[in-house]
């Protein structure tokens, strides 16, 4: 059965490290488990649903927890789900820099941007 919200973030929050599903990362999970400071493991792919959470890490600034590959994703869960000092170092790094997610004028801007020049014909999709 489904959590109430606040049971799902308490989760999140008392998790030694979130596993960003690999080939579909989280958007939505990953936003949420970061706003309590969870550290999430992430392995970008190529698409834009396994981009979310890189996305996200390089607005706020941490790249530690971005695997280069699944050797390296492995690798990442385990030290950070063992290390309780790198967790912990993790969880305030993120819950530091977490506002710059949210209170970002240039994400604005750029959607801003992009969807007048949609509306006036001058972005193409090919762009």
């Amino acid at each position: 059965s489904s959590q109430p919200h606040h049971r799902l973030l308490a989760l999140y929050a008392r998790t030694d490290v979130v596993l960003d599903s690999y080939q579909a990362g989280g958007c939505t999970t990953t936003r949420e488990a970061l706003e309590v400071g969870a550290v999430v493991v992430t392995l970008p792919t190529r698409y834009l649903g396994g981009r979310w959470s890189k996305a996200f890490f390089d607005i706020i600034g941490v790249a530690d927890t971005i695997a280069k590959d699944e050797e390296d994703y492995a690798r990442l869960a385990v030290y950070y789900g063992m290390n309780k000092q790198a967790q912990k170092y993790m969880k305030n790094l993120i819950l530091k820099k977490i506002d710059k997610l949210y209170h970002n004028d240039e994400v604005v801007n750029m959607w801003t941007y992009m969807l007048v020049k949609m509306a006036s014909g001058e972005l193409s999709q090919d762009a």
